[in-house]
């Protein structure tokens, strides 16, 4: 853009130097010059307009797009690779913009400014209408507008009890936890305690809506659903026996289930499951997700299992080696999914995966991943959270 400085100048130059003007006159007409030149520069040089993508060491430069602006600290560099902390250092920046683009959503991650969790482990999140809301250990839940500033819910409703998932459907917030407890929110700050949950004490694991009904999976191979997610009723043909259920996901007119020993069920309605007849794989499996016609089901030893059908799947490459894969999301056509060791991959296709170039979590276990305005957003153990905007 600077250039265009320097055509304007020109083509001013050729229209305006046969005109017969006064010295006065010449004078305000290169003030105005002076003036018009001055703004382009100006524009030119706002690093506003250029963007340095770091992406596998490789630094590309292109027109900016939305951007992040926040303090970076000497304990928060970890978080930049050795280049960018270079740039950061030695240009003395006291803050750093942060630009991102569809091309790296799901690569680069910021750590949240106000997670409101302190150290305490955030196991889940999703996101509801207008805001994202996060469950964890010790009854906690949190709020956000952004993904970046967080509240703590007024109301848990849940006492000290661990949280293990949330979900949202029908105009509410539903969280189940490691007890058997299942309560409810329309606005994620007071909570409501269901009256029929049908558990007992035995552990759920996570929570769907789909099909206009709620349904919860957990230990022993209970699966349970609710229309209203206040009364709960337990499947008639669960289909798992004993086994432990640790996934869930709807998409594809069906819910999928995954658990223990590579089994994996599909409903219709949460009610009548049955079990896939091939799933290439015997390790746990801990969650499934479904996007652009296909499911993805991860686990241990870094499986990443994928299926049309949900009754035959086949195992693909996977970037995390032998980590465990806590959690599988999919949104704005792409996969992200989480685990062990502060691991994030992402794939355009379900079948292709790439480990972000920033995740941002350390060695942090990231337990799971939401996405709503225009951001992605991960929760982990240590109560960090942190987000990549698309």
């Amino acid at each position: 853009m600077i250039g265009a400085g320097w055509i304007l100048s020109a083509i001013w130059f050729i229209v305006e130097w046969p005109r017969p003007y006064s010295k006065g006159m010449w004078r305000r007409q290169w003030g105005w010059w002076f003036i018009v030149f001055l703004s382009v520069w100006l524009w030119a040089c706002d690093d506003e307009h250029v963007v340095k993508e770091y992406v596998d060491n490789v630094v590309t430069e292109y027109a900016a797009g939305p951007y992040y602006t926040r303090t970076v600290y000497d304990e928060n560099m970890g978080e930049f690779t050795a280049e960018q902390q270079d740039e950061l250092r030695t240009k003395g920046y006291i803050t750093m913009r942060l630009f991102y683009s569809p091309r790296n959503a799901g690569q680069i991650w910021v750590q949240a400014g106000t997670p409101s969790f302190s150290t305490t482990t955030i196991n889940n999140i999703v996101f509801g209408v207008d805001k994202f809301v996060s469950v964890g250990l010790s009854g906690k839940i949190g709020y956000s507008a952004d993904g970046d500033t967080w509240t703590q819910a007024g109301t848990p409703s849940f006492g000290t009890d661990a949280l293990s998932d949330v979900c949202y459907g029908d105009s509410k917030y539903v969280s189940v936890s490691y007890t058997g407890k299942i309560a409810y929110s329309a606005d994620a700050d007071t909570w409501t305690q269901s009256g029929t949950p049908s558990f007992g004490v035995s552990q759920i694991y996570e929570v769907e809506y789909g099909a206009t009904v709620f349904v919860s999976v957990g230990s022993t191979g209970k699966i349970a659903y609710s229309a209203d997610a206040d009364t709960w009723t337990q499947a008639a043909t669960p289909s798992f026996g004993t086994t432990n259920i640790y996934g869930l996901c709807f998409g594809g007119a069906k819910f999928v289930a995954v658990g223990d020993d590579g089994k994996i069920g599909y409903s219709p309605d949460g009610n009548i499951w049955t079990q896939s007849s091939d799933t290439d794989t015997v390790v746990i499996l801990t969650s499934a997700t479904y996007g652009n016609g296909l499911y993805v089901a991860v686990g241990n030893s870094g499986t990443i299992i994928v299926s049309t059908d949900a009754d035959t799947w086949s195992s693909v490459t996977s970037p995390f080696g032998t980590s465990v894969i806590t959690s599988v999301f999919f949104a704005e056509n792409r996969f992200i999914a989480v685990g062990d060791s502060g691991k994030i991959a992402f794939s355009y296709d379900g079948y292709t995966w790439t480990l972000a170039s920033t995740p941002s979590f350390s060695t942090t276990i990231i337990n799971g991943v939401g996405y709503g305005i225009g951001r992605f957003v991960a929760v982990g153990n240590s109560g960090k959270i942190a987000f990549s905007i698309n």
